[in-house]
């Protein structure tokens, strides 16, 4: 037998674990859960752009790419452009949504139920800001 057919195949890499709180669904210490099924955007967790504006974006993107070599200036003239566009579509709907969880609260007959809701998904939405 040769030395390496008694060798132990080599492991799989593990995971690094971390030391930051859980995303479980278990329930913290004031009651909430981090699964509680609200993502940064009530339906679309995923990305701060819809589908097609993200593919109209990188179709754009590719476009002026390819013309740099032709026009280096109107290239990054259009690159800046894009850019802008697309922070001010992403601050617009940032906006959105923190006028619709205003309305989870802005009210003085809101019950501690609804404000627990809504803080839930202020925490989200906070999350989902800090990870993008």
């Amino acid at each position: 037998m040769r030395p390496e057919d008694t060798q132990t195949p080599p492991t799989e890499p593990q995971p690094a674990t971390s030391t930051t709180r859980s995303t479980t669904a278990t329930a913290d210490r004031d009651g909430f859960t981090a699964d509680d099924g609200v993502g940064a955007f009530q339906g679309d967790s995923s990305s701060v752009l819809a589908d097609d504006e993200r593919s109209e974006t990188e179709r754009r993107w590719e476009d002026i790419e390819a013309r740099f070599v032709d026009d280096p200036a109107g290239a990054t003239k259009d690159a800046d452009d894009l850019l802008g566009e697309t922070m001010d579509r992403i601050a617009q709907r940032w906006h959105d949504r923190r006028s619709q969880l205003r309305e989870g609260w802005d009210d003085e007959d809101a019950s501690t139920e609804q404000l627990r809701t809504t803080l839930k998904r202020y925490r989200s939405a906070l999350q989902g800001l800090l990870s993008r």
